[in-house]
């Protein structure tokens, strides 16, 4: 589980690496579909989707590496919200979930 924390309307950016088991080999994600959900429950609708040229860019796809940034109008007004999440890949027609947790936003002074 990882726990991303911001304050609402800031630009969040981060950098996933894609590795799989048993060695942590990274996974060649030139052809795969990613999906990054958020929302205020599991079984809730989502609050934001990040996907591939939207949110989502492929930096060094044969190394496993991509860039997921969360835009401000994403969590404009959600200050004092805590969202869960997950990333997930699908690639060779296998699913991975290569990250999970959960989002604070915290509320802004201004």
């Amino acid at each position: 589980m990882s726990l991303l924390q911001f304050t609402e309307g800031d630009t969040y950016p981060f950098q996933v690496t894609v590795k799989v088991p048993p060695n942590d080999t990274p996974l060649d994600i030139t052809s795969a579909t990613v999906t990054m959900t958020a929302r205020p429950a599991v079984d809730a609708t989502a609050t934001f989707t990040k996907t591939v040229g939207a949110g989502i860019t492929l930096t060094t796809p044969l190394s496993g590496i991509m860039d997921v940034v969360i835009a401000g109008t994403d969590t404009t007004a959600l200050g004092g919200t805590v969202l869960v999440y997950d990333i997930e890949v699908i690639v060779g027609g296998f699913t991975y979930t290569v990250l999970k947790g959960s989002i604070d936003i915290r509320q802004g002074v201004v």
